[in-house]
């Protein structure tokens, strides 16, 4: 905090700025956390979904967490925001959710099933079923309460 105190116009007189700055830096220097190289591309040459989507390790928590400590637009806001939120930070994924999702596939939510209703459709083993719920949970909601998508 110190940094911030003697120089706040560095960090856009923002202590929550200074905070998120901290943050990043931490988790890039300190713990390796790092967008990863091999899935940048150039503006307007993005991979099709079916191959961008086709390693979890890019997509999911446990890419950045494991060995590769690389993820990518999917992967790295969540960690961050649940790193910040176990910091008492208050972030949501409220912007992710509109860029990568958008109208068109908010319609195909089912707003009268939770996520743990929409999980037990598709998954019939209670351990996959809680490892869902849980991860619902981990990254600040609630499988019981937030609504299902198709």
């Amino acid at each position: 905090m110190h940094q911030f105190h003697s120089k706040p116009a560095e960090f856009r007189n923002s202590e929550a700025y200074f905070r998120m700055v901290v943050l990043a830096t931490v988790l890039q220097q300190d713990c390796g956390i790092r967008y990863s190289p091999n899935r940048a591309s150039p503006v307007g040459k993005g991979e099709a979904d079916d191959k961008f989507y086709a390693d979890s390790h890019y997509v999911f928590l446990h890419g950045l967490t494991g060995e590769m400590k690389s993820g990518t637009c999917c992967s790295l806001p969540v960690l961050y925001v649940a790193v910040g939120r176990r910091l008492k930070y208050p972030l949501s994924l409220a912007a992710a959710f509109r860029k990568y999702y958008g109208l068109a596939k908010f319609l195909k939510f089912d707003l009268f099933r939770t996520m743990h209703g929409g999980v037990s459709r598709y998954l019939k083993t209670r351990h996959m079923r809680d490892i869902f719920d849980y991860f619902i949970k981990y990254v600040g909601s609630s499988a019981y309460h937030s609504p299902a998508s198709s």
